[in-house]
């Protein structure tokens, strides 16, 4: 059984890699992963190596984790790593805003293996959610720990959402990024981006990027609140997205930067 009072510390004040003193923040629902319990271990174990920090250093942090197949995620920043298939999109949304034009795959690889997630990084990856999970229907944190909001996927939403929205918000007002992007456009997650954002994003102004073979629209959300473009696009891994959609995502925000 893991250690539920490091777990529970964990839970409450973990939320993800970089720089909290970014311009561009990514926010998503939860991270991949937690297909063991001796990951978890890991995940918990190194956050309490490293300081029990808000954000830690993604490089730093996952050397320290392995993968299901005994690998430290280390390979995910050295060498010529694969790109992670989250993480692709959203590097080249940021390449595109801060006016590198993605020539290359080499230059997303680059960029995941040097800056993606890291202190000295001009992005911070952070989560709604504090737990890695391997899909919404999976859940196994009740065979490792005593928690009772654990004890289903559905009470442990419940129990941490009020909290962790709270949070989000004050960390985002507190250090005041230029851009945060939520990526989820499902319905359940928009209304958490907006009650992070303490206002309705489904108000904000609907931009089509890219449409489908089938002529679907694909769509991103923009809105200004208190000097903060907030922007909802879809999760990466959404089937028929193309990079283009990514890299157009970006022009916009940096067409829309003061």
């Amino acid at each position: 059984m893991l250690n539920d009072s490091l777990l529970t510390n964990f839970m409450n004040c973990f939320f993800g890699y970089g720089n909290l003193n970014a311009d561009y923040w990514f926010i998503g629902m939860e991270e991949a992963g937690g297909q063991s319990e001796r990951e978890i271990l890991q995940r918990i174990t190194r956050w309490k190596e490293l300081g029990s920090n808000t954000v830690m250093d993604n490089f730093d942090f996952h050397r320290a984790v392995d993968d299901p197949q005994g690998r430290s995620w280390a390979y995910l920043f050295e060498g010529r790593p694969p790109l992670q298939s989250t993480w692709r999109g959203l590097i080249r949304i940021y390449l595109s805003a801060i006016g590198h034009p993605v020539r290359s795959t080499e230059d997303v690889r680059t960029l995941q293996t040097l800056e993606w997630g890291r202190f000295n990084s001009n992005n911070c990856l952070l989560e709604l959610f504090p737990l890695p999970s391997p899909g919404i229907h999976q859940w196994q944190y009740n065979s490792w720990s005593a928690i009772d909001s654990l004890s289903s996927r559905e009470t442990y939403l419940d129990a941490l959402a009020p909290s962790r929205v709270s949070d989000l918000q004050g960390l985002i007002f507190q250090h005041r990024p230029r851009f945060v992007v939520f990526y989820s456009m499902s319905w359940q997650y928009i209304m958490r981006w907006s009650e992070i954002a303490g206002t309705n994003l489904i108000d904000g102004e609907k931009v089509q990027l890219e449409t489908s073979s089938r002529g679907q629209p694909y769509m991103a959300i923009f809105q200004e609140h208190e000097g903060i473009l907030f922007t909802i696009t879809y999760h990466p891994t959404y089937k028929g997205l193309t990079n283009a959609y990514f890299e157009m995502l970006g022009v916009e925000l940096s067409s829309r930067s003061a």
